[in-house]
């Protein structure tokens, strides 16, 4: 996978405060021939200095951070980064969170807990143009969409 400039490895930005997390998911990045990671942050601050610093391809980021929420990395990675993609990886699973995250700009979302945690393809599946979203988080949004559904049909027939 190279889906970097003129096919270069993809260059990475990661966000995780949890530092075996972070450990282990830089680990798979730079185990990977596929990427570069460029920046490994810690903290919110840490990361929007990062997207203000450099160009990348792809941020991955955790969205409860010991300084903020990382939907405020996402935000910026639209303004100053429209070209880069974005995935979350968290443990938060509620509605708002999912949400409020997508509606950011995150192109992907999973699960810290999930077993097997496939990095590297949840990668490749969202630089080719897939949302790799876990199993749980996909029920959300399947749920939320029944909802407005039910809603604009109540509202169509006159029914509250």
């Amino acid at each position: 996978m190279t889906n970097g400039p003129e096919g270069a490895p993809l260059r990475i930005v990661l966000v995780e405060d949890d530092e075996p997390i972070r450990r282990r998911l830089a680990e798979l990045i730079t185990d990977w021939s596929g990427a570069t990671l460029v920046a490994t942050c810690a903290t919110l601050a840490e990361a929007l200095a990062a997207i203000e610093a450099q160009s990348f391809d792809l941020l991955v980021t955790d969205l409860k951070l010991p300084d903020g929420n990382g939907i405020e990395a996402i935000r910026l990675v639209g303004k100053l980064q429209p070209q880069a993609e974005c995935m979350v990886i968290s443990v938060l699973t509620d509605e708002r969170s999912v949400l409020d995250a997508i509606e950011a700009g995150a192109a992907g979302y999973l699960l810290k807990d999930a077993e097997a945690l496939d990095l590297i393809e949840a990668i490749t599946d969202l630089m080719a143009g897939r949302s790799p979203i876990s199993s749980r988080i996909a029920r959300v949004l399947v749920r939320r969409l029944a909802e407005r559904g039910k809603a604009a049909g109540r509202r169509r027939t006159g029914r509250a």
